[in-house]
């Protein structure tokens, strides 16, 4: 095999550009309230857990250290941003609201903070080739998804 280990397209990579590819086609059945936004905050929320769980596997297997947060200057900020969200839902007027996702919005900072995790290891883990096949399967997802709705 000849090239740079960013020219090939990972398992991780491969995983990430199927569930990305099949997120506009998540719907629970009628009998839930809101089925379609219902099935899809699941369905992130069990690609971010089950990502955890493999980064953490991998870091095991490899006795790397975590996130090395030298010289990351966007990531570090990200991380403040969300400890600065953490704290202003702590200490605002309605915790509940600001904590936990409401089915209509899914805009709970349980839910942000998975969406974060999610990005911040699929960054650590896939290359160049593999984000060059996440776009083209989000590509083919949205057109696809756009021509059977049309």
């Amino acid at each position: 095999m000849t090239g740079s280990p960013s020219t090939y397209i990972t398992t991780a990579g491969l995983a990430t550009a199927l569930a990305v590819a099949a997120l506009p086609f998540v719907a629970a059945p009628a009998a839930l309230f809101y089925g379609a936004e219902n099935a899809k905050f699941f369905f992130i929320t069990t690609l971010a857990v089950s990502a955890t769980f493999y980064y953490a596997w991998r870091l095991l297997a490899a006795r790397q250290s975590v996130l090395p947060l030298k010289g990351r200057w966007f990531l570090g900020s990200l991380l403040a941003a969300l400890a600065g969200q953490y704290l202003s839902a702590f200490f605002g007027v309605f915790q509940a609201r600001s904590l936990w996702p409401e089915i209509l919005r899914g805009n709970g900072l349980f839910f942000i903070t998975a969406v974060v995790l999610l990005a911040v290891i699929l960054g650590e883990l896939l290359s160049r080739a593999d984000w060059r096949l996440v776009r083209r399967a989000v590509a083919l997802s949205c057109g696809l998804f756009a021509f059977l709705s049309f």
